[in-house]
């Protein structure tokens, strides 16, 4: 059945569902990570972040860890959620799955923007920093310009502003 709706280009929340049923898990990845883009752009956000979990969960379970944070990572890219149990649990976990210094300093700057969502300006920083010596910055200049507002703004909120100029002085160099 699953193969058939793919072939004619049913719900890939659907289809993932008899490849499941099917006992062919793998088969399911892709059409859970597509239904949660779907879910994503039509901002249902708990629907994007169940689907995207289980490709997650599945990949992980395959000895596939890269493809399991790239999984969860599509959510941060997507949905600025909000500092909650499960947001906080999610960003955890895309942590535990960094396994690459890009995907370290990813993973940071999606805690560090969390914390600052929270108004957490000093966690955030902390997060910041320690991302911040986990690669080299002009590896991935994005992730770690945005990194270094993280920690400007918590030495805004230290009162430490010239520091803050000097770091996001940084920031914009990348």
């Amino acid at each position: 059945i699953a193969a058939w709706l793919a072939a004619h280009e049913g719900p890939p929340e659907r289809i993932a569902a008899h490849w499941l049923a099917s006992g062919q898990p793998q088969q399911a990845v892709p059409c859970l990570i597509e239904a949660g883009r779907r879910a994503l752009r039509a901002l249902r956000p708990a629907e994007a972040l169940e689907a995207l979990t289980q490709a997650a969960d599945l990949l992980e379970a395959a000895g596939d860890r890269d493809g399991a944070f790239e999984a969860l990572d599509l959510y941060f890219d997507h949905m600025p959620p909000a500092w909650d149990e499960p947001h906080q649990r999610l960003a955890e976990r895309l942590a535990t799955l960094a396994a690459t210094p890009r995907q370290q300093g990813l993973a940071g700057q999606r805690h560090a923007d969390l914390l600052s969502r929270a108004g957490d300006f000093a966690g955030c920083a902390r997060v910041a920093e320690a991302a911040l010596r986990t690669f080299e910055p002009t590896s991935a200049p994005q992730v770690a310009a945005l990194l270094l507002q993280f920690s400007a703004s918590g030495l805004i909120q230290a009162g430490r502003l010239e520091e803050a100029v000097h770091v996001t002085l940084r920031a914009l160099a990348l």
